[in-house]
């Protein structure tokens, strides 16, 4: 996948010398930074929560990338493709380059959104759901199900209280965890689930 961009987003484009070679170290830290974070994650948070955090980030960020740089493939694909073969224009790298700045752009807003949202409040979303055959004794049972909390390097403590508080907030009945509810060791997060019971 870094392959892949390097070669759409500058090896390929009309970019200055410089540009390149800073292009060219700025993908090849971002590859080096996945296996990084993931070799320092049972190292103090204060090392392992920063690391995580960017590789995460770029890990949900590359495909924007992908799908921006993709784009602009498949278009010059298609536009050499049905254009008839004495007319096809060729490759045009300033032309490239603009639509390589433009699909960088809407990558890098769309993945700033995502992280935006990621670190927002919780959302309570309240579903009624109609069962027939159950019990009336058990009518109006609420429940709050949360899931794929993941804590871990980049989500705890602070956060565990906050969907907590929130839960207890709306006084349900019974509450369920499901999904991913940690991403570490049990002595490393104990501390950081430890109000989850």
């Amino acid at each position: 996948v870094h392959r892949y961009l390097y070669v759409r987003l500058v090896r390929d484009v009309d970019w200055s010398p410089r540009a390149k070679k800073l292009g060219t170290l700025l993908l090849v830290t971002l590859a080096l930074l996945i296996p990084v974070a993931l070799l320092t994650r049972d190292l103090p948070r204060s090392i392992s929560t920063p690391m995580a955090f960017a590789c995460f980030s770029w890990m949900g960020s590359i495909m924007y990338f992908v799908f921006a740089a993709g784009a602009v493939h498949v278009y010059e694909r298609l536009k050499n493709r049905f254009a008839a073969e004495d007319q096809a224009p060729p490759v045009d790298p300033s032309r490239r380059k603009v639509m390589t700045q433009a699909a960088g752009a809407a990558a890098v807003v769309v993945s700033g959104a995502a992280v935006r949202g990621g670190l927002a409040e919780v959302d309570v979303k309240e579903v009624q759901v109609a069962l027939p055959r159950l019990p009336k004794e058990l009518e109006g049972l609420t429940i709050v199900q949360m899931s794929d909390i993941h804590v871990g390097p980049t989500i705890g403590k602070r956060f565990i209280d906050t969907i907590v508080n929130r839960s207890n907030e709306l006084k349900p009945d019974v509450v369920v965890i499901t999904g991913d509810l940690v991403d570490g060791s049990v002595p490393e997060l104990r501390e950081h689930t430890a109000r989850l019971g």
